[in-house]
């Protein structure tokens, strides 16, 4: 009887605990993005065709809200050039050595619009800093009606975007697209000289290859032959952006 009455209350100490223990909590609200922030203070542009500087799409490094495990890692391919691969580096050798070449900013158009077609790009933009080095100004576009980028502001050094995180600290960043949203993703890389750096190259990426290594490392090669062009070219970013206002 002793031990019995003993269980009794032993049962009873235990259905208190857990009816004292508190419930698991939801997880915290995913934090505001960073996000290229292009588009005009007095509205965003919502066409589909609008620079990706309109949306809020987290770049790579944000931390996201904890979702299951799957059972298996689930990665997301590469997209494969849509030919072999030794015509494919031939084309991006090719776009490369052009732009070596090029003595006139004018001379530029034609390259970002091959450059776009490597990269599966809808578009291009070329930023050049200021001589004073505080902000990025659209010297050169691919992909967007002159009325498109002539009402693209300039973007403060300190702004809180990728293309301003791209020209700060001089590594690439990347834009991941959302599901749902016809917002697409963007790598932007920056223009890097000796000197540092002139600018950076922001590309809007189709179907989510921002997440492609191969697109990442493209738009890097391709931000570095530009680099050549506008440190050898005088009064760089006043001859780029002369020529720059109309997109193709």
């Amino acid at each position: 009887m002793a031990a019995a009455g003993g269980s009794v209350g032993f049962l009873a100490l235990v259905t208190i605990l857990l009816a004292l223990t508190p419930g698991k909590t939801t997880a915290d609200t995913e934090p505001a993005a960073l996000a290229l922030n292009l588009s005009a203070a007095s509205g965003r542009q919502t066409t589909a065709e609008a620079p990706a500087a309109a949306s809020d799409l987290p770049l790579r490094d944000e931390k996201r809200p904890a979702a299951p495990a799957p059972r298996e890692p689930v990665r997301r391919p590469e997209k494969p050039p849509t030919q072999p691969v030794s015509v494919f580096l031939q084309a991006v050798a090719q776009i490369c050595t052009d732009m070596g070449r090029v003595g006139d900013p004018a001379e530029l158009k034609g390259l970002l619009s091959r450059a776009a077609e490597a990269l599966d790009a809808s578009g291009l933009v070329l930023w050049l800093g200021a001589s004073s080095g505080s902000e990025l100004r659209p010297a050169l576009a691919h992909g967007y009606t002159p009325e498109m980028v002539a009402r693209i502001p300039v973007v403060p050094r300190a702004a809180n975007n990728a293309a301003a995180a791209a020209y700060r600290s001089g590594v690439l960043q990347v834009v991941l697209s959302r599901a749902g949203s016809p917002a697409k993703g963007a790598v932007v890389a920056p223009v890097l000289s000796a000197e540092g750096c002139l600018g950076v190259l922001s590309a809007e990426i189709r179907s989510g290859g921002e997440a492609s290594e191969t697109v990442q490392s493209l738009a890097t090669i391709f931000a570095a032959q530009l680099a050549g062009v506008v440190a050898s070219t005088p009064a760089a970013p006043e001859r780029v952006a002369a020529v720059g206002g109309a997109g193709s």
